[in-house]
C-alpha cells in the first residue's frame, strides 16, 4: 500500500510541476502522469546509481554539482521513453527534477497516515544531500518547508521557535 501512495504522490508532483514549470508538457491525462512517475522512479532506482558511480571523478571535481546534470539526464530519458511527456530546456528539466524530488520526500509521512506532518532529515534534492524540515497540521497541506544544505545551519535547532507560529 505504501508503494501505491508513493507513486500517487509522485504523479501529483509531476502534475503540479507540469502546471507550474514552463517547458514541461504532459498530455494524455492522468494515466500519463502515473506512467511518468513510475518511469522516473524506475530510472532513479536502476539507471541513476550506475551513472552516479561511473561519474564519481567528475562529481568530485565539481563538488557534487554534476549530480544535477545526472538528474536532468534522467528527466530527458523519461521524456524519451514516455509518449506524451515533453521537456523543452535544461532549466525546465532541472526545476522539474528538483520539484518532484522535494515533493516525493513527503511520501513517507503521508503514507504512514499521520494527521500532522513533522519530518526532518537529509533528502537528496538534485543529487545533493540537503537538510529538509517539513511541518504542518495536515499532511495534505504542509505549511513550512525549510531547506538548507551544507555542513551546518545555525537556524536548524531553532526552526521550531522561529516558525512555530506559522504552523
Amino acid at each position: 500500500m505504501g508503494l501505491l501512495i508513493r507513486i500517487l504522490i509522485s504523479a501529483v508532483a509531476v502534475y503540479v510541476a507540469s502546471m507550474v514549470i514552463p517547458g514541461i508538457q504532459v498530455t494524455g491525462g492522468a494515466s500519463t502522469y502515473l506512467i511518468v512517475a513510475i518511469v522516473l522512479g524506475l530510472l532513479n532506482a536502476f539507471v541513476k546509481p550506475i551513472l552516479t558511480i561511473l561519474t564519481i571523478p567528475i562529481t568530485v571535481m565539481t563538488l557534487g554539482l554534476f549530480l544535477l546534470v545526472i538528474n536532468v539526464l534522467m528527466v530527458y530519458l523519461a521524456a524519451s521513453l514516455v509518449s506524451g511527456f515533453a521537456v523543452m530546456g535544461v532549466i525546465a528539466a532541472l526545476l522539474f527534477s528538483l520539484g518532484v524530488d522535494a515533493a516525493t520526500s513527503l511520501a513517507p509521512a503521508c503514507a504512514a497516515g499521520q494527521g500532522k506532518v513533522d519530518e526532518k532529515g537529509y533528502v537528496a534534492i538534485g543529487g545533493i544531500e540537503q537538510w529538509v524540515t517539513v511541518k504542518g497540521d495536515s499532511c495534505a497541506n504542509p505549511v513550512i518547508l525549510f531547506v538548507h544544505g551544507g555542513p551546518g545551519n545555525p537556524l536548524s535547532p531553532y526552526s521550531d521557535q522561529l516558525f512555530g507560529p506559522w504552523s
